[in-house]
């Protein structure tokens, strides 16, 4: 049984690869500086546990952060973690930039949540979780060489990513996502779209609403609406949600938008361009 915040990864029953499963995708929930949390999270995980997905992916910033002291930190993390303990859904995280700051910062986030980086398979599909905070804004060459491996050996296995910095921030980050290493980001995405075969979703935060562009075949979400102020209006994406991503049997990918509170929609059209 995993018990969020002890520094394990959750350990998930195995499924036979042909058999259709759901995960949810939520991020950017972060709450107050004293650590309390907003209630709309409160509420979507609520609505999560009803929906029942095999597992979420935490795309980072769970707790306000930048805290002074140590003991202001751990304050931050604890309702959080109980939260969690509460809601009882394996929850797989990827660190945001008020999450990992420091050495205090990283030395606390591993206590609770293991590495940083790694990745899992399940159901004929590998997840890959990375760290664009320990280097603010940048994979590092270390970890770009992992990453490179992990979908290399990852041949007939859908692929799915999430983390925290935007290759292509659409709004309030601009420029202080991985765009801000424009070299770094262009091969990052290129490396996705040498294995664009079997990449079948980036999932990322930062940004504080909704996005979908497929660039150069490479899906690419930005979910930023777990609590924390939204950037936009709720045209432009800004309203508070979570994705449930539904992996059919035959290889198919949904993702559902499920704006929080509302009755479920489906996305919009992707916009797909090309990078220059």
């Amino acid at each position: 049984m995993w018990v969020p915040g002890d520094g394990r990864l959750p350990v998930l029953a195995p499924i036979p690869a042909g058999r259709a499963f759901t995960f949810a995708v939520l991020g950017d929930n972060r709450g107050s500086a004293s650590g309390e949390l907003r209630p709309v999270f409160a509420g979507m995980m609520a609505e999560l546990a009803a929906d029942q997905p095999a597992f979420i992916l935490q795309t980072g910033d769970m707790i306000s952060g930048y805290a002074r002291t140590e003991k202001t930190l751990r304050k931050q993390w604890k309702p959080y973690v109980e939260a969690l303990r509460a809601a009882g859904i394996p929850v797989f995280h990827s660190p945001g930039n008020h999450d990992l700051h420091d050495e205090t910062s990283a030395r606390v986030y591993r206590e609770l949540w293991g590495e940083t980086r790694y990745a899992f398979d399940y159901g004929g599909a590998r997840f890959i979780a990375l760290d664009t905070e320990t280097i603010s804004n940048r994979l590092g060459e270390e970890q770009e060489g992992w990453l490179a491996g992990q979908l290399e050996s990852a041949a007939g296995k859908r692929v799915f990513l999430f983390f925290h910095s935007p290759l292509f921030p659409v709004d309030g980050h601009k420029g202080s996502s991985l765009d801000k290493h424009p070299k770094d980001r262009d091969r990052l995405h290129a490396l996705f779209v040498r294995y664009k075969d079997r990449v079948k979703g980036v999932y990322v935060g930062h940004e504080h609403l909704y996005d979908f562009h497929e660039i150069d075949g490479i899906p690419y979400y930005i979910t930023g609406g777990g609590g924390a102020p939204l950037y936009a209006k709720p045209e432009g994406g800004g309203f508070n949600h979570y994705l449930l991503v539904h992996v059919a049997a035959d290889g198919g990918v949904k993702v559902e938008v499920h704006a929080y509170g509302e009755k479920r929609q489906e996305p919009a059209a992707p916009a797909v361009r090309a990078t220059e």
